[in-house]
């Protein structure tokens, strides 16, 4: 009878791993962050997990929304709602990909870290209460959290019809010169001729010498916990000259 038992066990388990095609995770690591890369159920998930040596010192750094040409998901498993700790004392900011995936958190190590999610068309991940989440003008208004806030220097494509509702970049600067300048945008058919402070492209931005105006907030204890005492956008406009 228990030789009977074993062999209906030894049946069993081999079942459930076939049915839930497990395969064994696979550990990677670019210049600034680690993976982990893992088939679950017949399908392949990239996850974000932390930082690398070289990370950990970095001041700014972009989350990618790729990695080994598959989508990056920010979590440690493959379970919602799971929780990616970035320790780093160095960070000041930290850029999300418009195109990257959320199914967990972030937890800055400093609760000064602005995390700046270029995306204002997708669920913004949830930090800590202490955490400060950046997003366009748009999709601030449109959040419920406490903790998210709007950025306050967007870089807009400035043509009909372009993606993440007009939006290419975000940033935020509190009476400041711009430190950080994104990559320049690409639109087939044009050549990117730089960023201008009217969607007419007549005054060039000077990145050397102009500055960003701040934004002062008021914390309040009642709904919706925040309030917006003042605040002025910057609004960089794309030139675009046709090849």
């Amino acid at each position: 009878m228990k030789k009977v038992l074993s062999i209906m066990f030894l049946l069993i388990f081999t079942m459930c791993l076939g049915g839930c095609n497990y395969e064994p995770i696979k550990y990677y690591e670019d210049e600034y962050f680690t993976y982990v890369d893992r088939v679950y159920a017949e399908e392949e998930w990239i996850y974000l997990t932390g930082f690398t040596k070289r990370g950990l010192e970095q001041e700014i750094l972009i989350i990618p929304s790729e990695f080994n040409g598959k989508k990056v998901i920010i979590g440690t498993t493959y379970i919602v709602g799971s929780l990616v700790i970035f320790s780093s004392e160095h960070l000041k900011k930290i850029y999300l990909e418009e195109e990257l995936t959320s199914y967990g958190s972030l937890a800055p190590y400093n609760y000064d870290t602005k995390i700046i999610h270029l995306s204002g068309n997708k669920n913004i991940p949830v930090t800590p209460s202490d955490g400060k989440i950046y997003v366009n003008r748009e999709a601030y208004e449109r959040s419920p959290l406490s903790k998210v806030y709007p950025a306050n220097v967007s870089y807009k494509w400035n043509y009909e019809e372009a993606p993440n509702s007009g939006y290419y970049w975000i940033d935020d600067y509190y009476n400041e010169i711009i430190s950080y300048i994104p990559t320049d945008p690409t639109r087939e058919g044009y050549i990117f001729d730089g960023w201008y402070k009217e969607p007419e492209c007549i005054n060039k931005w000077d990145f050397d010498n102009d500055i960003v105006p701040g934004t002062e907030w008021e914390s309040i204890n009642v709904s919706p916990h925040k309030k917006l005492v003042k605040y002025q956008e910057t609004v960089l406009y794309a030139k675009w000259v046709e090849c």
